[in-house]
């Protein structure tokens, strides 16, 4: 039965990036805050940099910050659609600047870009927060296996590793012409490793198909602007017979 108009839950399709600290709760209480406060100003700053070069309100980009205590969903907006990978690997990046900067606070953030559903709501205190699977699947890309967690940490050379979902690519990839850039992406180091999967932990006969991502750290790449997202609606319309 379909539920009333008033009823239904509005829902979006559009890029998810989970942020977390490695070995967060293993921090004292001191360097907890610390590290919260450091990555909270830095994920706004850096949102509001790289829309700021672009011509884009922040709005335009990310629809919401939603904290988890060791890290923070970025929930980006589905007008800059395939981003998600080249997001993750640029805020990866400008927080591990930000922790050395600070000392060393922390010792390291993994991330994970997703491709899935999300749906907003006022949470109790009377904020918009998000729900749904996308979310969900985005966390399960940072629960690995130990022996495929240590292949990320291999691929990447260290604990700062970007998992990236096989639908949130296939998106990217046509999006951003990878194929076609193949120059620009070279010159950023940007590489990819093959397609890997793991099961579920509910239920198990389900897999998680993903890519491990890396760029040079010192890379960081601005969302694209509304006249070239205008372009490229234009050059998809004219492919679709």
């Amino acid at each position: 039965m379909k539920l009333p108009r008033e009823l239904q839950v509005p829902m979006v399709i559009t890029d998810i990036v989970l942020i977390d600290v490695v070995e967060f709760s293993r921090l004292s209480d001191e360097d907890q805050m610390k590290t919260v406060l450091v990555m909270n100003h830095e994920i706004v700053s850096v949102i509001g940099l790289l829309c700021g070069q672009t011509l884009r309100d922040p709005a335009e980009a990310v629809l919401g910050l939603i904290p988890t205590g060791d890290g923070t969903y970025v929930i980006l907006h589905p007008g800059i659609g395939g981003y998600g990978p080249l997001f993750a690997v640029s805020i990866r990046n400008c927080l591990l600047m930000a922790s050395q900067n600070a000392g060393g606070l922390f010792k390291g953030v993994r991330v994970a870009a997703h491709l899935g559903s999300a749906m907003p709501y006022y949470d109790l205190t009377g904020r918009t927060n998000f729900v749904g699977s996308g979310l969900n699947n985005a966390a399960r890309l940072l629960q690995l296996p130990d022996d495929i967690k240590k292949e990320a940490e291999g691929f990447s050379g260290d604990k700062n590793f970007v998992v990236v979902s096989r639908d949130c690519w296939r998106h990217f990839e046509k999006a951003f012409a990878l194929k076609r850039q193949r120059k620009f992406y070279n010159a950023m180091k940007f590489r990819w490793s093959n397609l890997r999967s793991t099961p579920d932990k509910h239920p198990r006969t389900r897999k998680h198909r993903f890519r491990f991502v890396e760029s040079s750290r010192h890379v960081v790449v601005n969302p694209p602007r509304p006249s070239d997202i205008q372009a490229r609606m234009k050059q998809f319309a004219q492919q679709v017979p």
